[in-house]
């Protein structure tokens, strides 16, 4: 079967004002490759609509302190009107309701680096050494996913995501 998997291996993230924060792909150092992000909040949405199973690779620098937390919606981001379409729900809403964590107790997350660690499905960055973390999310039926970024010192992030369709392999 061909495979027809979403992937990225450094995905951008949006402010909380809708602006696009674009990694650094190319850096010839590899552990500056990613997002460098300010104290502030971000948003990376994962373009997963069809998908039902999803893995993330997350890696930060030293610097780097926050909270990262899976949210979902099923709402659309824009809907008809006359002359064309309109916001509904943004990836960058802050809107109570619009998104919803999801925090399952059952859920695996491994985490690298000392002062790194997760609870449940919410990941925390100590910002006092280089860490990681690796999580699968499966069976999951909304329509859009995102994760939410609040950093509270600012350092380098690299995402990367890949999804399967329901039956494929590979």
């Amino acid at each position: 079967m061909n495979v027809q998997n979403l992937y990225s291996e450094n995905l951008p993230a949006l402010t909380s004002g809708g602006v696009v924060v674009v990694p650094d792909r190319n850096n010839a150092t590899p552990a500056n490759r990613g997002l460098t992000l300010t104290a502030a909040t971000f948003f990376i949405p994962l373009n997963v609509a069809d998908e039902s199973t999803l893995h993330l690779t997350l890696k930060w620098n030293a610097a780097f302190a926050g909270t990262i937390t899976v949210e979902t919606t099923d709402f659309p981001a824009t809907l008809p009107v006359a002359g064309g379409l309109a916001d509904d729900v943004t990836d960058y809403s802050t809107t109570a309701g619009d998104w919803e964590q999801e925090n399952p107790t059952t859920a695996y997350v491994s985490t690298s680096g000392t002062g790194n660690s997760a609870t449940n499905l919410t990941i925390t960055a100590g910002g006092t050494n280089a860490g990681g973390a690796s999580f699968h999310i499966g069976n999951f039926g909304a329509k859009r996913i995102r994760l939410r970024i609040v950093c509270s010192t600012g350092g380098i992030l690299r995402v990367g995501c890949n999804s399967k369709r329901p039956g494929e392999t590979g």
